[in-house]
């Protein structure tokens, strides 16, 4: 491999946009193959991040719900509740 010259364009490794159309390069240290990411691709990962997060803990507050009133029936609360209704 030859060694990277100063004046060579470095580039973000996921959109391939160049240094100078980016605000922000951040680079891997000192490892191979060297890779880049711009800031613009670090937005969007964050924002896959927190939407995959949102879309976890939705979940698990519908799944927290289901299994907490399968645990009211199955310890009789419920049927409990309902006997006094009558």
């Amino acid at each position: 491999m030859k060694p990277r010259s100063l004046e060579e364009t470095l580039k973000c490794s996921f959109c391939h946009k160049s240094q100078d159309r980016v605000a922000k390069l951040i680079g891997a240290s000192r490892r191979y193959p060297p890779a880049y990411i711009c800031d613009e691709c670090v937005n969007a990962c964050n924002s896959i991040l927190q939407q995959d997060a949102l879309r976890r803990d939705s979940n698990n507050k519908t799944e927290g719900w289901f299994h907490r009133v399968k645990s009211w029936w199955k310890y009789g609360i419920i049927e409990a509740a309902l006997f006094k209704l009558k």
